[in-house]
Parts: structure tokens; C-alpha cells; sequence
């Protein structure tokens, strides 16, 4: 027993002899050090509950509509007013607006119904619709977040214990970084959520041309050949 005791006594001190002789880490990287841990740690977590189909996805939806459109700057604003209208209606607004056209953001939930209202306002020549799923972006932008916000409470902790002046120099250094980097992350985050609370919905405006004498005819020509070929 004493000669167990004895030689978990030398294995110690060799543990402590050559700890002592590697790199000094200080506690403001023991702190940063052990936050980085943790949110790999929270990373690998998530990523394993994404694999297996947990959590709520999060999409980006928006659309854009091509409109014919009288190249009138009365016409136009008409058409931008009730469009105002119809955004107000669904708790939206014009986000931009233009002699070319507007963009609209309304809640994503009702985008398909401002879409099928926007469409009763004239002749749609083109239309499409996109969502992007941004689920990862999202959850990564959490976790950074919540990283930043550990760090952040550590390195004040940190900073009413220490006495050191080296050290309170570096730690008000890393503090001040990691308060930057959190206001970042926070802006993107609160962009990001947006983005998917709201959709967006691009209208742009395209001139009605109307053919004249000599594009008549090649019109008529035009039906005729296509009701040789195509029967309704």
C-alpha cells in the first residue's frame, strides 16, 4: 500500500514538473479556450439533431413578378398606390419603389396571397418564386452568438478578480474584441430572422408595346400559322 502511495506521489510531481515547464497560458486564454470547447461541443450537438430531422426549418421565401405596364408615369403610380394598398392590407410595406417598379416585404405566411392580389392589378408577363432554406445559417449564428455571450460574462468575471495589470490590459483587449463581434453577430442574426419572417416579392414594370400597321399583319400571319399546327 505505502509503496502504491509512493510512486503515485513521483508520477504527480513528473505531471507537475512538466507542466510547469510548457507554455503559460494565461486566464484570459483559459477562458476563451474553454468557450471555443463548449461551442464546438454545442456545434456537434446540433448537428447531430439536424442529421436525425430535429428543430424547426427556417426559410427565406421571396418572388418576382413582371408586369405590362403602359409607359405612363400616371399608370405607374396608380399601380404603386394600390399595391401600397394591398402590402398595408397583409401588415406589409414597400420596402423600395421606383419608375421601374417596387419591392414589397409581407409576412411570409401570406405571400402567396399578396402575390394572387398583386396580380389582379394588370397583365403578368413573367413570374417565379424561390426559397432558400437558411436553417443552417441560422442555428450557427445561435450558437456563435451564445459563445460570444459565455465569453463576454467570463472575461468580466475575470476582470474584477485579477490584479495584474499585464493581465487586465489583455483581458479589457479581448473583451472589447469579443463585445464587437457580439453586436455583429446580433445585427446578422435580427437581419437574418427577418428575412425569414418576411418575404419579399420584386415587382418590376415592362412597356406595353403595341404594334403598329405592318406588325398587325405579321401578328395575323402569326395566328394563322399557329391555328394550323395548334387547336384549342
Amino acid at each position: 500500500m505505502r509503496s502504491n502511495l509512493a510512486l503515485l506521489t513521483l508520477a504527480l510531481a513528473g505531471c507537475s514538473a512538466n507542466a510547469g515547464s510548457g507554455p503559460v497560458v494565461t486566464a484570459s486564454q483559459a477562458a476563451v479556450g474553454a468557450v471555443e470547447f463548449d461551442g464546438e461541443r454545442a456545434f456537434e450537438a446540433s448537428n447531430l439533431a439536424e442529421d436525425k430531422g430535429g428543430g424547426d426549418r427556417k426559410l427565406a421565401r421571396s418572388a418576382w413578378l413582371v408586369f405590362e405596364v403602359d409607359d405612363d408615369g400616371d399608370e405607374r403610380d396608380v399601380f404603386i398606390r394600390r399595391a401600397d394598398q394591398i402590402a398595408a392590407g397583409f401588415d406589409g410595406y414597400l420596402a423600395t419603389q421606383s419608375a421601374s417598379g417596387f419591392s414589397m416585404r409581407v409576412p411570409a405566411a401570406q405571400l402567396d396571397e399578396a402575390i394572387a392580389a398583386l396580380e389582379e392589378l394588370g397583365d403578368v408577363t413573367s413570374r417565379g418564386h424561390r426559397v432558400d432554406d437558411v436553417t443552417r445559417q441560422h442555428r450557427d449564428l445561435g450558437i456563435r452568438i451564445d459563445n460570444a455571450k459565455h465569453l463576454k460574462t467570463r472575461l468580466l468575471a475575470l476582470l474584477e478578480k485579477t490584479q495584474d495589470v499585464k493581465e487586465i490590459l489583455a483581458v479589457e483587449k479581448e473583451l472589447s474584441r469579443v463585445t464587437l463581434e457580439l453586436e455583429s453577430l446580433e445585427a446578422q442574426m435580427r437581419n437574418l430572422s427577418r428575412t425569414v419572417a418576411l418575404a419579399t416579392i420584386d415587382v418590376t414594370f415592362e412597356d406595353d408595346v403595341s404594334p403598329g400597321p405592318v406588325g398587325w399583319i405579321f401578328y395575323g400571319v402569326f395566328k394563322g400559322v399557329k391555328w394550323l399546327f395548334v387547336w384549342d
